[in-house]
């Protein structure tokens, strides 16, 4: 039995020590090949190849002095990743909405919705359309969720602010977060690869969010919300929450968030927070004498670093006190700002730029 952990530079971000999935080597078969996978880092900067160490040791082989608990020397291996063609997703303006895969649609329900969600792990970005007087649906907050911690900006009450929720040392800091343009600009890195780009736009009388998000290497096939499924292929860019394609408006409901799940309204935002955790299955392996694991934590960073604009400054993650904790609660969005509404009949279409 052989126990692994594979990565280069791997700092986890989180008070819970990493500890490893097991494998299984079938004894009797010590004359063949056997296949061993290993997860390692999602490359970001899309570089050919990249140093990796592989460290394995076995596990409590109380039958065998020599083998119990031995720790094999490191293995150097370097990792050569598929070729990479870069994607994203917009939702813009009205707002527009372009896909991974190239669909277009325009937006005039209201409501919160998943823009961007990874099916694997508690990662999401969620957004709120809003129409204002006589103008068209707009992005007017966004929320972008790694585990517990999550950046918002909100101005649905054209009152324009962000903060940083649950980023603290009880719930850990899984996002790295930019800003420039005294709070108009931020780009989000996610702890996947995957980083979202945030500008607000407009005038004073009438500002809208536009919102990027640049899917990462492992995100192929693991994507759901309004930027569809992430495979190069368009036509199952329409896809709904229990995997069926759909057309657009069922479509576009289907990523309509309840209100208990919302991650704007201050009540539901803390108990969604509070449940979600990473957390990953090993692979399926025998459990002999309770030394071999099923699962692992997996706080972990899976991407190498992502670079970005140097004109952009970094965020820190700040630790609140007790008292600060109510800074948390000022964005705080009524339930009408919520909850799906259809849209009208004859939907009114301004046309901003969108580029």
């Amino acid at each position: 039995m052989l126990e692994y952990k594979a990565g280069h530079g791997q700092i986890c971000k989180t008070n819970e020590p990493p500890t490893l999935c097991s494998v299984y080597f079938d004894a009797w078969k010590w004359n063949t090949f056997q296949k061993l996978t290993i997860p390692t880092k999602s490359e970001q900067r899309i570089i050919n190849e990249y140093p990796a160490i592989v460290k394995l040791k076995s596990g409590k082989i109380r039958s065998d002095d020599l083998w119990n608990d031995y720790l094999l020397p490191d293995i150097a291996i370097r990792i050569r990743g598929k070729t990479f063609i870069p994607a994203s997703c917009r939702s813009v303006s009205d707002p527009h909405v372009f896909t991974f895969d190239g669909r277009y649609f325009t937006t005039f329900e209201t409501g919160e919705y998943v823009l961007y969600k990874h099916l694997q792990k508690p990662i999401a970005v969620h957004v709120i359309h809003k129409s204002l007087g006589s103008y068209p649906r707009w992005n007017c907050a966004v929320a972008v969720q790694a585990g517990a911690d999550t950046f918002i900006v909100y101005g649905c009450d054209r009152r324009w602010r962000h903060r940083r929720a649950f980023c603290d040392k009880e719930h850990g800091s899984y996002l790295d977060v930019y800003e420039r343009n005294q709070g108009k600009n931020f780009e989000v890195h996610l702890p996947t690869g995957a980083r979202v780009s945030i500008q607000v736009q407009g005038t004073s009388n009438y500002r809208f969010l536009n919102i990027q998000v640049y899917a990462a290497t492992s995100d192929v096939n693991l994507t759901g919300g309004l930027c569809g499924k992430f495979n190069r292929n368009s036509n199952d860019d329409f896809t709904d929450p229990r995997g069926q394609i759909s057309e657009e408006i069922p479509f576009k409901t289907s990523w309509h968030v309840n209100p208990v799940n919302s991650l704007f309204i201050a009540k539901a935002r803390k108990e969604v927070l509070e449940r979600s955790q990473y957390g990953c299955s090993c692979n399926k392996t025998p459990i002999i004498n309770g030394d071999l694991y099923t699962k692992a934590y997996c706080d972990c960073d899976e991407s190498t670093p992502v670079c970005t604009t140097p004109t952009y400054s970094e965020q820190q993650c700040q630790y609140k006190h007790k008292r600060e904790t109510r800074d948390d609660d000022e964005i705080d969005a009524p339930l009408d700002y919520v909850i799906f509404k259809p849209a009208p009949p004859t939907s009114m279409h301004l046309n901003y730029s969108y580029s």
